[in-house]
């Protein structure tokens, strides 16, 4: 006999705080069916943007870059310091697959976010530089990028690369 226990019950039973109904049966649970994802069998990515709102037309590419790719990412969008840094500090689940994308269109910006640095340490990141010089790639390179790129350009290669992580 197959049922379905409560969301609650199943938090409750397990000491879980974020929990997905499960099918049960008399014996335990039984394996979920597989997720509907893309081409490649998996889920949606979830993209964690950070974009300062007055990174101008650089800022307006790359959303429109990342907003043609909507059906393989899901994109959240920060533009604050301080909302950034609490959703860092959130607990990070296995469950979803995320990919960081800092836009750092000036120095300033990428010195403020090198204050974050450490929760980045096993994150996968994607990085938009304001130049090439070697002070900026050397000070981008503490972030331990998946990829980085420069903002003077359509960000095709930086989707590209989103394409390959997937």
């Amino acid at each position: 006999m197959f049922f379905v226990k409560s969301v609650l019950s199943v938090c409750a039973e397990a000491n879980l705080r974020n929990c997905a109904t499960e099918r049960y049966t008399e014996k335990g649970p039984i394996d979920a069916d597989p997720p509907i994802g893309n081409a490649k069998g998996r889920t949606d990515m979830n993209l964690v943007s950070f974009v300062h709102p007055d990174a101008g037309e650089s800022g307006l590419a790359l959303k429109k870059a990342i907003a043609a790719m909507a059906g393989l990412v899901k994109p959240t969008w920060f533009s604050d310091y301080a909302g950034f840094e609490a959703h860092l500090q959130a607990p990070v689940t296995f469950s979803t697959s995320r990919v960081y994308l800092l836009l750092m269109d000036t120095p300033e910006r990428l010195d403020r976010l090198a204050k974050l640095i450490h929760y980045f340490e096993d994150r996968r990141t994607l990085l938009v530089l304001p130049d090439q010089a070697p002070d900026t790639i050397s000070r981008a390179l503490k972030f331990r990028p998946r990829y980085f790129t420069v903002q003077d350009n359509d960000f095709k290669d930086l989707c590209a690369v989103i394409k390959k992580i997937i």
